[in-house]
Parts: C-alpha cells; sequence; structure tokens
C-alpha cells in the first residue's frame, strides 16, 4: 500500500518545511503548497488523502481557500485539518462550520498533530469502506436472483428486498413483517419443521439455517423455496441479528442443484411406489441411508468448494454401483439413500453395500489432492421394516447412527430395538434440554487419599442428574448427548461456578481449604474462551486457584496438541493443578506427554479393579506410576475397593487414591459435615469414615 499523500498548505516556507519533516519521517508522502490558490490547483489534480490548511494567509486565507476546496470535494471524501494561531473559540467554530474536520493549535505540538492525522485518515479509510460495501451490497441485492432477508431479533422487523417480493408476488410498496409475510404464508406441512431448523441455528446446534419448503405465493399457489440464512450474535453468543437470502425452486425443487440427483421428496415418491408394489407382489427391497465420515474436515481444512466437488464424485460413483431400476438421492449435506429393488435375496443390500464401501474408499484427485473417503451405511428391508416410506426411511437413519457409533466405514441392519433406542435418545435429548435450562443438576463429593497416612488430599467434584421421567441418567449417557447438542459448555459453566461457591462456602464456614477436581471435557477444553471464563469465575469468588484442580482426557492432548499447551499453560501459570483422567484408557504419546505442563497423572479404574490377580493390569499400573514419577508427576488411584488395592499400590509408589474403599461421592451437604468432623478429629484417618 503507498503512503498517504498529506498536502501541507502554509504561506511560511520554515513552517512548511517543519512540517515537511516531521510528516515524511511518519512515513506520510508530504507535498507542500505556499498559497490557497495553488492548494486548490493541487486538491483538482493530484490525489490528496489529507490537507493541513493554515488559516492566515494573504490574498486568499483559510477559511475562503477551504470554502473552494469543499466546493468539489466533500467532508466526507478529502479531510482538512486546519492550523491556526487564533483562539478565540468563534473562529474554531467558524472553521468547522465551513467543513473543516479538524483543527491544530500554534505552536504545533507535533505528536498532537499526528496523532489527529492518523484518527482523521483512519475515519476516512472506514468510510470509504463503508460506501464501498453499501453499494456492492446495493449491486448485489439489484442483480442477485435470489430475494434477500435482514432480521432484527429483538424488534421482530424485517426488511425483505425488492427480488424476495417480487418473488412472492408482492408490490415493491408492500410493508412487510416476519409473521405475516413469511411465516403465516409456509405451507402448514412444512411450518413445523422450517421452524425447527430455525430454531436448531438460533440455539447453535448447526452452523447454518438451511431450509426447503413451499411458501404461498400472493396469487394463491404455493411455490417451493430454499432459505438459508446466519445469525448474527453478541459477546453471550446470544443472537440479535439473523440475515440471508430465498432462492425460487419450484422448477427444480425435486433434483439437487449440485449432483443433479433426485432430493428427498422425489425419493419418498419412489419409495412409496416400492411399498405398494411389494404389497402386491412381495418383492423384496431396502432402503441404505449413507453418510460421508468426516466429511466436515474436508469443508474446514480445504474450503467448501472441494467439498462439493467431493460430493458431486461420490454422486457419481454411487451412481456407477447401482442398477438402472435403483432410485439414488442426495437428501441433505453429506447424505444419500439408494433404494435397491428386487433383491433375489436380503443379503444383496448388504452386498451392495460392501460394493459401495470400495468404490468411495479409492481416492479422489480433487483440486491437486488426493482426498480417500469412508463412508458409513445403514439399512432397513421392507416389508420386514416398515410398511411406510418414511417410517423406512428414518428406520434406515436409525440404522445409520448405530453404525456411526460403531467407527468409521461401519454398516448396520435396522431392528425393532434400534427404534426403542432412538425413541429413548430424543426423550434423553428433550429433557437433558430442560435440565440444562432449569440447572436440574446436583454435584456430589469424592474424597482423595494420601495412601501412606490416610490423610484427606482433595475431593473430585461429580455431576448427577435425576430426571423425574427417566430416573438417575448416568454422566456417561448424558455427557456425550450435552457435547452433540451443544450444551457442554452451560453445564461446564454450572459445574465451575457451583465448585468453586460451594468450596468457598466451606472456608467461610472456618473449614480448612482443600483441594477440589473438576473434569473438562474435549470439546469444553477447546472452547476459544475457556480460559477467560476459568478466570472470571476465579476472581468472581476471589477463589485461590491452588485449590482447584482441571482434569482433561488423554484424547485432549492428542486431538488439540497445539491449542492443549497453550491453554494449560495459561491454566498452569494461574495456579491450577492440572491432572490427566483415566490415563491409559487412550492413545497417547509419551513425546507429546513431556510437552503439557502435567502434575498429576490419574490411574483409570479398569486398571485397578483386577491389579491383584491380573498380571497384565499389574504391569500396566506399575509402568505408568514409574512413567509419572520420570516426568515428575504424583500419581492418583481410581476405583480403590479393597485393601488389597492399597496394599498393591503402595509398593509400587502410588501416592494418592480414590474409591468406596475410604469413602463413596457425598453430596454437597454430606461433604461440608464430613469436612467438619475431620477438622474436630486428632487426625484425618479415611477408615473412620462410616
Amino acid at each position: 500500500m503507498s503512503p498517504k499523500r498529506i498536502l501541507i498548505v502554509d504561506d511560511n516556507e520554515l513552517n512548511r518545511e517543519i512540517l515537511y519533516h516531521h510528516l515524511s519521517a511518519a512515513g506520510y508522502n508530504a507535498v507542500t503548497a505556499d498559497s490557497g490558490l495553488e492548494a486548490i490547483r493541487l486538491a483538482d489534480e493530484k490525489r490528496v488523502d489529507l490537507m493541513l490548511l493554515d488559516v492566515m494567509m494573504p490574498e486568499m486565507d483559510g477559511f475562503e481557500t477551504l470554502h473552494r476546496i469543499r466546493e468539489k470535494h466533500p467532508l466526507s471524501e478529502l479531510p482538512v485539518i486546519m492550523i491556526t494561531a487564533l483562539s478565540q473559540s468563534k473562529d474554531i467554530i467558524k472553521a468547522l462550520s465551513m467543513g473543516a474536520n479538524d483543527y491544530i493549535a500554534k505552536p504545533i505540538d507535533t505528536a498532537v498533530a499526528l496523532a489527529r492525522i492518523r484518527t482523521q485518515l483512519h475515519l476516512l479509510e472506514s468510510e470509504q469502506a463503508l460506501r464501498e460495501s453499501q453499494e456492492r451490497y446495493a449491486l448485489a441485492s439489484e442483480g442477485a436472483n435470489d430475494g434477500l432477508w435482514d432480521w432484527n431479533l429483538k424488534t421482530q422487523e424485517i426488511y425483505l428486498s425488492p427480488r424476495w417480493k417480487a418473488m412472492m408476488g408482492f408490490s415493491d410498496e408492500h410493508v412487510c413483517d416476519a409473521d405475516a409475510s413469511w411465516f403465516e404464508r409456509i405451507h402448514p406441512d412444512d411450518r413445523a419443521r422450517v421452524q425447527s431448523d430455525l430454531r436448531r441455528h438460533l440455539e447453535g446446534e448447526c452452523e447454518n439455517f438451511a431450509s426447503e419448503y413451499r411458501i404461498l405465493h400472493a396469487e394463491g399457489t404455493y411455490i417451493w423455496v430454499f432459505c438459508r440464512g446466519l445469525a448474527v450474535r453478541d459477546a453471550q453468543g446470544t443472537p440479535y441479528r439473523m440475515a440471508g437470502s430465498q432462492t425460487d425452486i419450484t422448477n427444480h425443487g425435486m433434483h439437487d442443484a449440485l449432483t443433479g440427483l433426485p432430493k428427498r421428496s422425489l425419493f419418498l415418491h419412489s419409495l412409496t411406489r416400492a411399498v405398494n408394489h411389494q404389497g402386491k407382489f412381495d418383492a423384496h427391497y431396502a432402503v441404505l441411508y449413507l453418510d460421508l465420515d468426516r466429511f466436515k474436515m474436508i469443508n474446514d481444512n480445504f474450503g467448501h468448494q472441494v467439498g462439493d466437488d467431493v460430493l458431486i464424485e461420490v454422486g457419481r460413483r454411487l451412481d456407477a454401483c447401482i442398477d438402472a431400476r435403483d432410485t439414488l438421492a442426495r437428501l441433505e449435506g453429506d447424505d444419500f439413500a439408494i433404494l435397491h429393488r428386487e433383491m433375489p435375496e436380503l443379503d444383496d443390500a448388504l452386498a451392495l453395500a460392501h460394493k459401495i464401501q470400495a468404490h468411495i474408499a479409492e481416492p479422489q484427485h480433487v483440486n491437486g489432492r488426493d482426498i480417500a473417503m469412508e463412508v458409513s451405511i445403514g439399512i432397513a428391508y421392507g416389508g420386514s421394516h416398515g410398511d411406510d416410506a418414511e417410517v423406512l426411511l428414518r428406520n434406515a437413519h436409525i440404522a445409520l447412527f448405530h453404525a456411526k457409533k460403531m467407527g468409521s466405514g461401519s454398516i448396520n441392519i435396522y431392528d425393532a430395538e434400534m427404534h426403542q433406542e432412538a425413541v429413548r435418545r430424543l426423550r434423553l435429548e428433550s429433557n437433558l434440554r430442560k435440565a440444562v435450562r432449569n440447572c436440574d443438576f446436583s454435584l456430589c463429593f469424592q474424597p482423595q487419599v494420601e495412601l501412606k497416612t490416610r490423610e484427606l488430599t482433595g475431593l473430585e467434584a461429580l455431576i448427577r442428574w435425576t430426571d423425574p421421567e427417566l430416573g438417575v441418567v448416568p454422566p456417561s449417557d448424558f455427557i456425550p448427548a450435552a457435547e452433540e447438542l451443544g450444551l457442554i459448555g452451560s453445564i461446564g459453566d454450572w459445574v465451575l461456578e457451583q465448585v468453586i461457591s460451594e468450596a468457598k462456602r466451606w472456608q467461610a464456614e472456618g473449614l480448612d481449604p482443600i483441594r477440589v477436581a473438576i473434569n473438562i471435557s474435549p470439546k469444553q477444553f477447546s472452547q476459544f474462551d475457556m480460559v477467560d471464563r476459568l478466570s472470571h469465575v476465579l476472581s468472581k469468588h476471589a477463589f485461590e486457584p491452588k485449590y482447584l484442580e482441571i482434569e482433561i482426557t488423554e484424547s485432549v492432548l492428542m486431538d488439540h496438541s497445539d491449542l492443549a499447551v497453550e491453554t494449560l499453560n495459561a491454566i498452569h501459570r494461574m495456579g491450577c493443578r492440572i491432572s490427566i483422567d483415566d490415563f491409559g484408557t487412550g492413545y497417547s504419546s509419551l513425546g507429546y506427554l513431556k510437552r503439557f505442563p502435567i502434575d498429576c497423572i490419574k490411574i483409570d479404574r479398569s486398571f485397578v479393579r483386577e491389579i491383584n490377580v491380573n498380571p497384565d493390569d499389574a504391569a500396566i499400573t506399575s509402568a505408568i506410576v514409574a512413567i509419572a514419577h520420570n516426568l515428575k508427576m504424583c500419581v492418583i488411584a481410581e476405583g480403590v475397593e479393597h485393601e488389597d488395592h492399597v496394599q498393591h499400590l503402595l509398593d509400587i509408589g502410588c501416592e494418592e487414591a480414590q474409591g468406596n474403599y475410604f469413602a463413596s461421592p457425598l453430596t454437597a451437604i454430606e461433604t461440608r459435615r464430613f469436612l467438619a468432623n475431620l477438622k474436630q478429629q486428632s487426625t484425618n484417618n479415611m477408615r473412620v469414615v462410616g
């Protein structure tokens, strides 16, 4: 970028030279003029970004020069800063009222002058950028085939572009509102789905809003449209505005624009015909529901254009795998479906699934890159798995869900138990959302013990959820669901707030300070503001960080290594203790491990359970203790249930432990009573805990 050109206008040669010197030293391209007439000529002939104009000049003073300048160069295009020795307010007001952007008093303070110049140039750039943006938007709005909309979520005011109104049969003068002009006109059969898609985006469950539906035209007929949009959120993540576009897809509503394949509506039409045919002729058929594994990584790493190219190629390969009598459709995103007709044997669908996986696994050469894909497949058989098109497609989708839980590239066949599990899952997710809104959770605390002395060393905070309908829901069920639903941040914030608040309350009641450990899930750990949230809660309660322990899993270190180093170092600098939970159950590199500021390793209960009878568990446990000690880390064993466990752990040098042998998890009230009893005793011997 070339340096900004500044025109210095002053009849005094010494003044011009001084300003020229300082501006040049600051990196500006300085130009000088010794009169008002010369200044006007240079402003007309050369591009000038800013003018420094002296007021007191012979023949044509600064006021007259400014008046002539403003006739051709408005205030928003050429900033003019007046240089004046006049100290009367009326002179300054006169200059500003005539179109001066600012003024500098003589004698000139160089630092102040440069600061004011920078400010005016920054304002000029901002105004130019805004003007260009507005012009681009106007051109795009006029030239686009899509209708544009901009919705203020707080006031419910909505802007609908002329193209949007024309698409709907409205005149340009039509007054629009979000309900009457839009939502109330959506076909009743589509309205609930559109509202669900919108809610999911506004609540942060999906990155974009995208929905295809029928909407009532002004002439009284329905047209098919594809609507997409994006919410703008404030610092707290609350959406306050949403904007997007609407495309009329009436003439191509049955086929996918990207791949040319049938869409869901046409696929369901074909499937309905197959269901009716099967009822008459007992013909076998199956629905295969396909999803590309880790497709989002392609979009994130290589861009959406590469992702689109991959989807087009996948569509071609799938089409090459099927017979002419079969139906292939792209349902949405990276989801495809196949109606496999007239199978001699039911296993033919399974054979087709394996054939598809082999074809998809062949690397694609896209945009100079070799990209290998895997596909997971759910299968539902016609007749045996339902005689309704929607039900069959749903069942195949449920089977796909279970296939993806099995791992990438898996195939699963639907059975009735899957449907029951899917219903339970939906109930769990619905009730979990309600629990998060109402904070319907509780905390338990399990003591941690120094093995040699049996003294209390800390507590681990454990979240509990008892649902009125589902009963006690274990964390192993609702924590993964919370991560998938995007609720883990809210739950993590609640746990952190409650733990710090409770521990601070114990101290206020005169109990001895005690270290408390909380678990941070991988998704919670990867949130960009996790460190800020932690720091805020600690400061809010004036809680000493040394009494807080952050537990993470090995996957955090492996999946987010660069982020993990930065984040863990920041947490460690605060003074918090850091431990690795369930060590040994995942995959970790010792080379990675030494990079992180880890204070403690926790041995998973699965190794402790049979430590006295299983040589492999005993060997693994001993190795973990040795590794930890070599890296100057302490060790806590989880799941200690017997004295034999204690003795073995002591023999291999394990320092601390927790488990029901010492104390089961205690409620907050029980924990307070427990700590009070310990304070009254002369020893903290954990064997006395009943």
